[in-house]
């Protein structure tokens, strides 16, 4: 039974359970913790990547997953990634540490 709604949950899976940390680096730092603003947007984003200690990669993906963006060995503690050409909607910012983890975040440009 659901804990909020008290709906009865019913689960007939059977076989080995993994567990498997997505999207968090040995500092403990998640998608969650990865700061862009403003969102929504309408010129610019920035993206906050003062935590991290060496370069990244930024990516924007559309909505069909197409890279539409590339940005490489970004170094600053805030990046500013200027809307360009890119129409309304929302897009998908993809962070790369060195150490080859990922954290994205969905972005509206209106």
């Amino acid at each position: 039974e659901h804990e909020n709604c008290g709906v009865p949950l019913v689960c007939s899976y059977n076989g080995p359970v993994a567990s498997v940390a997505l999207g968090v680096d040995e500092a403990g730092m998640s998608s969650d913790q990865l700061v862009i603003y403003p969102n929504p947007a309408s010129t610019s984003v920035t993206i906050d990547l003062s935590v991290f200690t060496t370069s990244v990669t930024v990516d924007v993906y559309d909505v069909l997953g197409k890279k539409i963006m590339n940005f490489t060995g970004v170094k600053n503690d805030k990046f500013v990634v200027n809307r360009g050409n890119l129409k309304n909607g929302m897009y998908l910012v993809t962070v790369t540490a060195a150490d080859g983890q990922r954290y994205s975040k969905r972005v509206v440009l209106e």
